[in-house]
């Protein structure tokens, strides 16, 4: 099934260089392909775990992971890589944390020159710009003003709608 990294080391690919330190392999799927991905990743050895309410729970084999959930942690020896449960259907990518928020597949996903496919930056900037950890995250902000110098004017519009639509005071908006 498709798939493409996400998050941190989406932002390098799209740079071309790896700027920083990172401390796990984020990768997004389509949400109806994780039983294809369970059975492909359990053949090969992993184990997968699911975070729900501050723990982590077993992903039993063949049963699906349903909203609110989105993510599974696969783990074999010291690897470990998080998969990122997202909607994906009819050739269009939607924002998990608002539905409303879409981009056609072509916008959302992009190549490497190498074939490494990865989610477009402005897509993982949106996610950036909500953390959600409670914690302070200075690499969010270091992101931002890294990416930000190098997006298109078609991806910095659509990313300033999109901070407009879910957080209309955001800062980034005005440095987009």
């Amino acid at each position: 099934c498709p798939w493409y990294i996400s998050s941190g080391w989406a932002l390098d690919l799209f740079l071309g260089r790896a700027r920083r330190v990172h401390h796990d392999v984020d990768v997004i799927i389509a949400h109806q392909d994780q039983l294809v991905l369970q059975a492909y990743m359990t053949a090969r050895e992993w184990k997968f775990v699911t975070p729900f309410e501050k723990r982590l729970e077993p992903w039993p084999r063949h049963m699906r992971i349903e909203f609110p959930r989105h993510q599974v942690h696969a783990h074999r020896g010291d690897e470990f890589i998080d998969f990122l449960l997202t909607d994906i259907t009819n050739g269009v990518w939607r924002y998990r944390r608002e539905p409303s928020i879409v981009q056609t597949i072509e916008r959302s996903m992009l190549t490497t020159q190498d074939g490494i496919p990865f989610l477009a930056p402005e897509l993982v900037l949106l996610f950036k710009s909500k953390n959600t950890s409670g914690q302070a995250r200075d690499k969010d902000q270091r992101d931002f003003v890294e990416v930000n110098a190098h997006l298109e004017p078609a991806r910095r519009a659509w990313l300033r709608w999109a901070l407009l639509a879910t957080n209309p005071t955001h800062p980034w908006i005005e440095q987009l």
